[in-house]
């Protein structure tokens, strides 16, 4: 059975984030980056990326399929094209270039 290796965490307020990553951080997660904070429609959203490393942690979910996003990523980076691959993930996501690019370095 295979696992999400990433998640992308989502919350409307700093506490409520920060809740929810040290639970998956007990759990054998690690955040990625730090944290972006984007403004929706007048509402401030804070998103944090968590990863696991060990392919059998089922902390973040069973996988069922990966979003296409990360298909045209990973077909980017396999073309040589790893900043437009850095790019096109930071505008799919809510990741700062700094993460997305750190993502790109560690996944791809």
């Amino acid at each position: 059975m295979k696992f999400n290796r990433y998640k992308n965490i989502l919350s409307a307020d700093i506490a409520g984030l920060e809740n929810e990553v040290n639970t998956l951080i007990s759990k054998g997660c690690k955040p990625l980056g730090g944290i972006s904070i984007t403004v929706a429609d007048r509402n401030i959203v804070y998103a944090q990326t968590v990863v696991v490393e060990d392919e059998s942690n089922n902390s973040l979910g069973e996988f069922s399929s990966e979003p296409g996003y990360l298909s045209e990523v990973r077909r980017l980076v396999l073309n040589g094209e790893k900043l437009a691959a850095v790019k096109h993930l930071k505008d799919n996501t809510a990741m700062g270039l700094k993460e997305a690019k750190d993502w790109v370095d560690t996944h791809c």
